[in-house]
């Protein structure tokens, strides 16, 4: 596991059942939804977020109490404890000290609020809820983020939190959410309260650095209810049928579309050889699936009217597809005719079946996402489509229209686009690339030397384990267009790579080529040797990697450090090690993020990982 995003309360259940649902659709959505949920039109003027003053002992015991609720204690959170000790001390001392020459500390965290809280339908009841989003600039050791919805001082939501170890890239974005049943809020409602106050505290520690905030903010009782249809106002979807055909896991049926990066192999679901030219950083991939719905009068539209999520300062309400990074960084769908892909999405009645299909079909050559920042390796890229129809009301036909959306989401569970609507769960995608220079010598069975180009499946290589060669089941083929990296040991053996390509080492485990650095310790045919230069080059041939392996056995069965062969001489992993460790900075082993961690929140991480 790479790092821990924890849940607490009852938030659990809710996201484990909402998580689940795959091609199941929400069964209410709602004809209306006032953009006024927060007490006035402007957000900031009822938003207050401020760092948390530790000296005041009434706030302190304010942090300790919404500590307390997560089950964080100085027994199983030591490290945390001994840090808000530090910074309680720190700030006393500014009191009795002029501290006014001193520069401010640059804040590195920031506390995003959804635009809309939601509505959810779990395990036969309704809620509404509300989420807070903690991105943090840059990597940190720690971070914790809780939420609940409160009127007065009295807790009227669930109260949930999530914390995460390890300066890695997923950890820069943390979401947790506060439900409140429909029940409640009517109850609330009739007590003529208008406003509740959700309350969220957030921390960061990086490398001793400790800070901690507090926001509040309001939310409006009675637009919250306004989320969930009521009973006379339900309109069932209707829905009977559901296929994605593209972009799906075509491969290996493990829940990722692998989309490789100017290289082909049979572990990719879909190949890039090249860029689209409307774009020198722009991804393809192919669009076509279909909904058969038991409605009338159904036309694609633009947009519902709802309000839905704003990434980055996009929002995602068109009929469209968004690929959005672990950054938040979001790629809009465009087709090189520079068409709507409104214009794509047909709408057809079928005769036999007594149903209304609604289907979109645009090969990969014909559309791109135009947006360099996805054109890298990347683990589970969030993928959304949004289809927005309007149809015939059930019951008084074609006398009144209602808009609704059908959202395909490979993270489903978390912030939804809208607040009620049909969602279907789909497989995250992966971007993949790491090869090594045409040209290689890869070292056979008997110990001959034949470069890689030339090398066929069915060859047998020397491993590190000399007494077991391992066959090569496939190979990978493609180009690479950033600049790759050339290793020079002592003994001035060279092997050039791309920057992802893994390398076992006597001194650092398993790491990335461009992790490498002068003095660390390779394994060579002739023993241990250390780097004496790393340098990058640019290169325009041909990149290799081949899958080795035996018959009948699972590469599962294999450890990292058996599927290796020796290119130039110099041991390297394969393609299945590229596979599972291409992505290490973002998901890595207990022992691989304990190495990153600082050793004082060791006991925290292990205490936490016990309480999952």
């Amino acid at each position: 596991m790479t790092f821990i995003r924890k849940f607490s309360g009852a938030l659990a259940a809710a996201a484990l059942a909402f998580s689940g649902i795959t091609a199941i659709a929400h069964a209410n959505i709602t004809e209306n939804l006032s953009n006024n949920i927060y007490e006035n039109e402007s957000v900031s003027s009822n938003y207050s977020s401020h760092q948390v003053d530790m000296s005041n002992p009434d706030k302190r015991a304010f942090i300790y109490d919404r500590l307390a609720k997560a089950n964080k204690t100085p027994e199983n959170s030591p490290q945390l404890f001994q840090q808000l000790k530090r910074l309680e001390k720190k700030q006393i001392k500014k009191i009795f000290h002029d501290s006014a020459d001193e520069s401010p500390q640059q804040q590195f965290s920031k506390l995003h609020i959804p635009l809309q809280p939601k509505g959810l339908n779990s395990a036969g009841k309704v809620y509404s809820y509300l989420s807070v989003l903690l991105t943090t600039e840059k990597n940190a050791d720690y971070r914790f983020i809780d939420v609940s919805l409160m009127h007065d001082d009295t807790q009227v939501g669930t109260y949930n939190s999530k914390e995460a170890f390890g300066p890695l890239p997923k950890n820069n974005r943390l979401q947790v959410s506060s439900l409140i049943e429909r029940e409640k809020l009517h109850i609330l409602h009739r007590k003529n309260i208008k406003f509740l106050e959700a309350v969220s505290i957030y921390m960061i520690d990086n490398g001793g650095t400790t800070e901690v905030f507090e926001s509040k903010f309001k939310v409006n009782v009675k637009q919250m209810l306004s989320l969930i249809a009521e009973p006379g106002r339900v309109i069932k979807n209707g829905i009977h049928k559901v296929n994605v055909f593209h972009p799906a896991d075509n491969v290996y049926n493990d829940n990722k579309v692998v989309l490789c990066l100017k290289r082909k192999s049979t572990d990719c679901d879909y190949s890039q050889m090249k860029y689209s030219h409307a774009s020198e950083k722009a991804l393809t991939l192919p669009l076509k699936g279909e909904i058969y719905v038991d409605l009338t009068g159904v036309k694609i539209i633009s947009e519902t009217g709802l309000e839905g999520a704003n990434v980055n300062g996009t929002s995602l309400v068109k009929t469209n597809m968004y690929l959005i990074n672990d950054n938040g960084r979001v790629a809009q769908f465009k087709t090189l005719a520079e068409l709507d892909i409104q214009k794509y999405v047909k709408v057809e009645y079928d005769d036999e079946l007594a149903l209304t299909k609604i289907f979109w079909d645009i090969p990969q050559n014909e559309g791109f996402f135009a947006n360099g920042s996805f054109s890298k390796h990347m683990d589970e890229v969030r993928w959304v489509l949004l289809i927005n129809v309007e149809h015939d009301h059930p019951i008084l036909g074609d006398r009144r229209k209602v808009k609704q959306s059908y959202q395909f989401d490979s993270f489903p569970h978390e912030e939804m686009i809208y607040d009620t609507l049909n969602v279907f769960n789909v497989s995250p995608i992966h971007v993949r690339n790491s090869c090594l220079v045409e040209g290689s010598l890869i070292t056979m069975q008997d110990g001959s030397k034949k470069k890689i180009e030339n090398i066929k499946v069915g060859d047998w290589v020397s491993t590190k384990n000399k007494k077991q060669p391992l066959m090569v089941k496939d190979l990978s083929i493609g180009t690479e267009d950033i600049p790759m990296y050339k290793l020079v040991t002592e003994s001035n053996t060279e092997v050039v790579a791309t920057e992802k390509h893994i390398i076992p080492t006597n001194n650092k485990g398993l790491v990335w080529v461009k992790e490498l650095e002068i003095g660390d310790q390779l394994f060579t045919e002739n023993g241990i040797e250390t780097i004496k230069s790393v340098t990058q080059q640019q290169y325009s041939g041909k990149v290799y990697n081949l899958f080795i392996g035996l018959d009948d056995v699972t590469v599962d069965s294999f450890s990292a450090s058996e599927l290796t062969f020796y290119a130039n001489s110099v041991l390297v992993g394969d393609n299945n090690i590229q596979s599972k460790f291409e992505y290490k900075d973002q998901w890595m082993s207990e022992e691989e993020v304990l190495n990153l961690l600082p050793k004082q929140w060791h006991q925290d991480y292990y205490h936490s990982k016990q309480s999952d």
